[in-house]
């Protein structure tokens, strides 16, 4: 019998706090560290931007946030002098002021931010960078990086006007270059590392403008202590071929963001059982992957390319929290608490080494009994066989995230 090992949530380790924000199909991740925070992404700018129907202007979520975003995404807008386009900008800033609720803001405020010292904004679609604009109207911002690509939707365009028009954001907005590294936390805090080719064009990258897009996100590893994370915005198969030609050693990582939200995408149909990430995800090779997703996601491709990872998702378990002191992890969703990374020394010697492994695969094959544990037999899901997804479990118990009873 195989079960997962919960415990009130009565504490959590200090050090650095990665929140992975329920905001549906969309991303929006909070981190806290020593006193500092970074927020990758927003989500979308209102509920009417994520389930809304845009065929119809009289859509019950319609609020507003959204009617003002209409004057930008209007075909007369183009043909408005720079006086006009800025005073609709402030408009706008003006109703996101008065109406600033989006799951991230409303979430920064529960938490009882009051700034963010880093902004990432990975790339300009909607479930994205939606939410950004009413962040940035609401906190002081400390530094922006953003992707190099330049987009005409109404929320995109909002976004690099509404900081075109502030001399302090324009002084703090820029787009990093691939290694460019920067910290959260001070000296000992998080350090991020940009993966992906910042300057490349990534136009017919794929089968849609969309997948264009997403190839321009940007993909950034951070690293706090022996842990090791990273976030991968929605890069598709040409951009994640590049980082792992070129960050082979990088991208190797504890904690995964599965890029965009599970989807399998156009580009990414490589064979009948996996999706065009697999390669990617293969190679990272992540203990835990969070998927960021709707109802609709992840697609069954994904779901096998992430087979050998424990897998949390925000529509299933809401807004996730990942505590670690540099070693241990603790991730909390809900009223649940579990540990990650704490018992997987088998053989005492202060170290997670091959040699534990070989002591759990003898334990697997019956030949070896744990402390506290009866010896059993290999077939850990019951289903009769003995498969990758038993050493998956196995690996799972290693890592102290089940424990097999």
């Amino acid at each position: 019998m195989l079960c997962l090992v919960f415990i009130n949530q009565s504490y959590a380790l200090s050090g650095i706090k990665v929140h992975f924000i329920n905001v549906g199909s969309g991303d929006g991740i909070l981190i806290e560290c020593h006193g500092e925070t970074a927020l990758i992404d927003g989500g979308y700018v209102s509920q009417w931007a994520q389930y809304g129907d845009e065929d119809d202007p009289q859509d019950p979520l319609l609020n507003d946030v959204d009617r003002a975003f209409e004057k930008v995404a209007d075909d007369s807008y183009k043909t408005k002098t720079e006086e006009e386009k800025n005073d609709i900008a402030l408009e706008i800033k003006e109703v996101l002021q008065q109406n600033r609720h989006n799951e991230v803001v409303d979430y920064l405020d529960q938490l009882g931010i009051q700034k963010i010292d880093i902004l990432i904004s990975t790339h300009p679609h909607q479930d994205h960078i939606g939410g950004l604009l009413s962040v940035i109207c609401n906190f002081p911002i400390g530094k922006i990086y953003k992707s190099k690509l330049e987009y005409s939707t109404r929320y995109a365009l909002t976004f690099d006007r509404l900081i075109q028009m502030d001399e302090h954001l324009k002084s703090v907005t820029s787009v990093p270059q691939e290694n460019e590294q920067f910290r959260l936390g001070g000296d000992n805090g998080a350090v991020f590392t940009v993966l992906n080719d910042t300057s490349a064009d990534y136009h017919g990258s794929a089968d849609n403008s969309n997948g264009d897009t997403n190839n321009y996100s940007l993909v950034l590893r951070m690293d706090y202590g022996q842990r090791s994370f990273l976030f991968t915005g929605d890069s598709q198969r040409t951009s994640q071929a590049y980082i792992l030609e070129n960050h082979e050693n990088q991208v190797q990582v504890d904690i995964l963001k599965q890029p965009h939200h599970g989807y399998a995408n156009p580009d990414g149909f490589i064979d009948a059982n996996h999706s065009g990430h697999y390669a990617f995800t293969s190679a990272v090779n992540a203990n835990i992957t969070v998927v960021s997703c709707g109802p609709s996601t992840p697609h069954p491709k994904v779901v096998n390319d992430m087979a050998n990872s424990d897998v949390y998702q925000t529509k299933d378990l809401g807004t996730i929290v990942m505590a670690s002191d540099g070693d241990r992890i603790e991730i909390s969703y809900g009223n649940k608490l579990v540990y990650a990374f704490v018992k997987g020394d088998l053989n005492g010697d202060g170290q997670i080494t091959p040699a534990d492994y070989v002591m759990i695969r003898r334990q697997i094959l019956g030949t070896y009994t744990l402390k506290g544990n009866a010896c059993w037999t290999g077939d850990i899901n019951g289903d009769g066989q003995i498969t990758p997804a038993d050493y998956v479990m196995v690996r799972r118990h290693i890592l102290g995230t089940y424990t097999i009873q």
